[in-house]
């Protein structure tokens, strides 16, 4: 028998029957929108104005019209992404992005913005911007100017604003952030910002004006700012100054306004003072080298907290009253090393090698365990009404002809337990009512102790500390 049919008569198949093969209706499309593929608007051509809320994307590179602005937004809520391609502007035109102060929460970022006669971004009444990863390059009135609340990172600005020191190459309303941002060849300030701003991590070099201005209640770290014209960092009120650089300056390094604290920071080879801060200022663990009229200047109520001051022209520390100067190195000034006016104080400081005095005081000071060493004229002067205790003044003046470990000028100080080696004189007393106890003067060349005993009231002075009193001064 045929095997194929005994395999069909075996196994018998079974049909099965199959549903309609009409359609139900006409094919539905099957690929997804350019709008669900892009959910963005482009913008191909300028100018270009947004009047609803939404993203939208640069398709190319785009070049300004005479007499108008590049990008109009009129409303909030607006993202623009610029898309790694550039708005150019010509002459005539005005600014490159502008807004009116109902687009709240307006969105710039990645791309190019150059050669606007006006600004890049000029959106200064829009609150809640953000603003990232820009370059804006020869914008002739400013690079950025955003509103309060506004957030600026990752920026990189250069030749922006105009030749007047007032103008910004970047600039922000209150309570902003403006962070990792690169600011070159500004005509006019660098960057200036409104109160309660922070500045964070940016490079500020070769400004007209001002490197970095701050309104009130500021925060500024781990900033540099080179080669301004004006003062690097110019700080207002209750500023905090940390962790920056401030070199090659016209002017001042940091000019810190009343109740601003500057730490860890450095001031080098800047026109004027490294440091110049009004009332009531802090400064603490800070450098300042090489610059051209002094170290610091510290006015009224100020504090000088663990700091180097090194070779600068004129002052190390210039103080007006009520300043205290602790546990701080002054070395190599051409004027003295640390110079303060009435009710200020000097403790556990170094102050050497300075081409005036060591350390110079005036009225009601108080001057103790400090070191001054090889300083050209005397190594302490103190005025009236000071205490002086336990310091040590060697090798200052010129041993064979002048100078002084200890120069008390004035009435009714206190002088007791000092340590005065190789000075032209140990310890000359000029004024009257002193008290004279404990001290110490040896290797000197003229005298040990220069005073009018008539008028002072000092413990004797002996060579040799057997069987004297314990109040005893000693001078050998």
């Amino acid at each position: 028998m045929n095997k194929l049919f005994l395999a069909v008569a075996l196994f018998p198949c079974t049909i099965f029957a199959q549903g309609s093969l009409t359609p139900p209706g006409p094919p539905a499309p099957s690929m997804k929108t350019l709008a669900q593929i892009e959910p963005r608007t482009p913008i191909s051509a300028l100018p270009f104005t947004i009047n609803q809320a939404g993203s939208y994307y640069l398709t190319t590179n785009l070049t300004g019209v005479s007499g108008q602005n590049g990008i109009i937004v009129q409303t909030r809520n607006v993202t623009i992404d610029l898309n790694g391609f550039e708005l150019v502007g010509v002459g005539g035109a005005v600014n490159a992005i502008t807004a009116g102060p109902s687009a709240t929460n307006l969105v710039v970022r990645n791309g190019t913005i150059h050669s606007w006669p006006s600004h890049g971004l000029a959106v200064a009444g829009v609150t809640q911007g953000r603003y990232e990863t820009l370059r804006l390059l020869r914008n002739s009135a400013g690079g950025i100017t955003v509103g309060p609340g506004s957030i600026v990172a990752n920026c990189n600005l250069e030749a922006n604003a105009g030749a007047t020191a007032i103008s910004s190459s970047l600039q922000t309303g209150t309570g902003s952030i403006v962070r990792n941002c690169v600011v070159r060849t500004s005509g006019g300030e660098g960057i200036r910002v409104g109160y309660g701003t922070a500045v964070i991590d940016c490079t500020i070099e070769e400004s007209g004006g001002n490197g970095l201005f701050t309104d009130e209640s500021c925060t500024v770290r781990g900033c540099s700012v080179t080669l301004s014209g004006l003062a690097g960092i110019d700080a207002g009120p209750g500023n905090t100054v940390e962790g920056s650089s401030c070199g090659f300056n016209g002017d001042v390094g940091i000019l810190a306004s009343e109740g601003t604290t500057i730490k860890n920071s450095t001031t080098y080879a800047n026109a004027a003072e490294g440091i110049v801060a009004f009332n009531g200022v802090t400064i603490e663990t800070c450098t300042s080298r090489i610059n051209g009229a002094g170290g610091i200047f510290a006015g009224r109520d100020t504090s000088v907290l663990n700091c180097t001051i090194s070779t600068n022209t004129g002052h190390g520390i210039l103080g007006t009253t009520n300043v205290i100067v602790k546990n701080t190195v002054v070395t190599r000034s051409t004027l003295s090393g640390i110079q303060l006016d009435d009710h200020s104080t000097v403790a556990h400081c170094v102050s050497s090698l300075n081409r005036s005095n060591g350390i110079d005081v005036a009225v009601s000071c108080t001057i103790i365990d400090n070191t001054a060493n090889q300083n050209l004229r005397n190594g302490i002067v103190v005025n009236a009404r000071c205490r002086v205790g336990g310091n040590t003044a060697n090798d200052n003046g010129a041993f064979t002809a002048s100078g002084a470990g200890f120069w008390v000028i004035g009435d009714d100080n206190q002088i007791e337990r000092n340590n005065a080696v190789h000075n032209y004189i140990g310890f000359l007393i000029q004024g009257s009512f002193n008290l004279i106890v404990q001290n110490k003067a040896s290797d000197f060349t003229n005298a040990g102790f220069s005073l009018n005993a008539a008028n002072n009231r000092e413990a004797p002075i002996v060579q040799d500390p057997t069987g004297a009193q314990p109040w005893a001064n000693f001078a050998y």
